[in-house]
């Protein structure tokens, strides 16, 4: 199966020697929801839907708790997440305060699994849905 793209044109607003660069853009062509990946499972295991959905839902939920909490959850096959935040910088130690956060996000890094899949070479074709 190869992957979409598309030529895409982006101005470089950071280097004005470069007005403006063209690079290869990976597409989605569709949305793949949490109902499709249960009804998946349901149809190559012996669980039914409603359980996969049970649990992905109690999975997030404990994953949001121990997040929380400060802690990195570790889920092996899928990698693991941390918490992170965006903040203001001084210069000195002193001026840093808790309200210099301004976005908090979630730091994701995929299982070595994932890392070694992500290194294969992907056949690429040129997407006919999207414009340019």
């Amino acid at each position: 199966m190869a992957l979409p793209y598309i030529i895409s044109h982006r101005r470089n607003s950071l280097n004005t020697s470069k007005n403006s660069q063209y690079f290869i853009k990976i597409v989605q062509n569709n949305t793949i929801d949490l109902e499709n990946i249960c009804d998946e499972i349901e149809k190559e295991s012996s669980l039914s839907a409603a359980d996969v959905y049970a649990t992905a839902v109690a999975l997030q939920n404990k994953i949001i708790q121990h997040l929380e909490k400060g802690n990195c959850v570790n889920l092996e096959y899928l990698g693991r997440f941390s918490m992170g935040a965006k903040a203001k910088a001084h210069k000195n130690k002193a001026d840093v305060s808790v309200n210099d956060v301004t976005k908090f996000h979630i730091n994701y890094q995929p299982s070595s699994k994932i890392k070694k899949w992500l290194k294969q070479k992907f056949a690429l074709k040129k997407s006919t849905n999207h414009q340019e």
